[in-house]
């Protein structure tokens, strides 16, 4: 079944999917961003979702649960990037 998943292109970093990609000589590097005026430090390939989660940000989801590869289909969670021009789903 995972290799069912892992050609489907899922990147949710759990038990049933291949993980987050991180480039290679990026897998020990730390990321800062800040979100709502709050600072926080997240491993490279942490999506904003999860970075939002450790300071308690709340993002409302509909699609995204831990247990199931990232879709980001449902754009329940996007979010506003400075310099995006878009929004972007924070869980993916």
């Amino acid at each position: 079944m995972s290799e069912l998943l892992k050609d489907a292109g899922c990147r949710a970093p759990n038990s049933l999917c291949m993980g987050t990609f991180v480039p290679p000589g990026k897998e020990n590097e730390t990321v800062t961003l800040t979100i709502d005026g709050k600072e926080v430090e997240v491993p490279y390939g942490t999506t904003i979702l999860q970075a939002a989660r450790k300071v308690g940000i709340r993002i409302p989801t509909l699609c995204h649960h831990d247990d199931l590869c990232v879709a980001g289909v449902c754009r329940i969670c996007v979010v506003e990037i400075e310099g995006m021009k878009r929004l972007e789903a924070s869980c993916s």
